[in-house]
C-alpha cells in the first residue's frame, strides 16, 4: 500500500500530490522533548495500538499481537544519534509460521548516520541493504539476522527506524514503517 505522503520540516505544505503532509519539524522537537524526559518519559508518545492496526494493514502479524504487550517508551542518549523508542510485542508464544512477531520503532531528532546508529543500537552494518524515496525521505532496509529485518528512513530532520521480528523480509520492514510513519510522526508532534 503506498502512501502519498510529502514530508517537510514545518508541516504547513498542502502537498501538492493530494496527500498528507508530515510535521517533521514538531516530530523532532517532540522527539527531543521525550529524550530530555530520559528514564521518567512514561507512555510511548505515540500511539502502540495504532501501529498495530496500521502496520496489520498492510503486512502479515501473528495472531497474538491483538495489543500491544506494555506501552512504555524508553530513552537511549549519550551516543552520537539519541533515541527516544517503543517495543510492541505480544505477551506468550506463537504457533504462526510467518508474520512479524515483535517490532521496535527507533525515532532521533536530526540527521543520523546510519552506520553510527547501527554501531550505537544493534552493531554490524547494513550489508546488502536497498534503497529507495519514501515519504519525501529515503529509506534503507536490510535484514542482519534470520529472524530480524531493519527499515531505516531519514527525512528533513527527523530519523526513524522499524526494527522487525519474525519471519519477515527487508520489503516487509519497509512496508511497515511506511504504515507506521505518520503514526509516530503525528504523536510526537502533538
Amino acid at each position: 500500500m503506498a502512501l502519498a505522503l510529502t514530508a517537510n520540516a514545518c508541516g504547513d505544505d498542502d502537498s501538492s500530490s493530494g496527500g498528507e503532509s508530515l510535521d517533521l519539524g514538531g516530530a523532532a522537537a517532540g522527539a527531543q522533548r521525550a529524550i530530555d524526559q530520559g528514564d521518567s518519559l512514561g507512555d510511548c508518545p505515540w500511539g502502540q495500538q495504532a501501529i498495530i492496526d496500521a502496520v496489520g494493514a498492510v503486512v502479515t502479524l501473528v495472531p497474538e499481537f491483538a495489543d500491544p504487550g506494555i506501552d512504555n517508551g524508553q530513552v537511549f542518549s549519550g551516543g552520537d544519534v539519541d533515541i527516544v523508542y517503543c517495543e510492541i510485542y505480544h505477551s506468550g508464544e506463537t504457533a504462526a509460521t510467518e508474520g512479524i512477531d515483535e517490532m521496535r520503532i527507533d525515532v532521533h531528532p536530526g540527521t543520523a548516520d546510519l552506520q553510527q546508529y547501527l554501531d550505537e543500537e544493534w552493531g554490524g552494518d547494513a550489508d546488502g541493504a536497498n534503497s529507495s524515496d519514501l515519504s519525501g525521505g529515503t529509506v534503507t532496509s536490510w535484514c542482519p539476522d534470520d529472524d530480524q529485518c531493519i527499515a531505516a528512513w531519514q527525512g528533513d530532520g527527523l530519523f526513524v527506524a522499524l526494527v522487525a521480528y519474525g519471519v519477515t523480509t527487508a520489503a516487509d520492514a519497509t512496508t511497515a514503517l511506511e504504515a507506521a510513519l505518520p503514526v509516530v510522526v503525528g504523536g510526537l508532534a502533538r
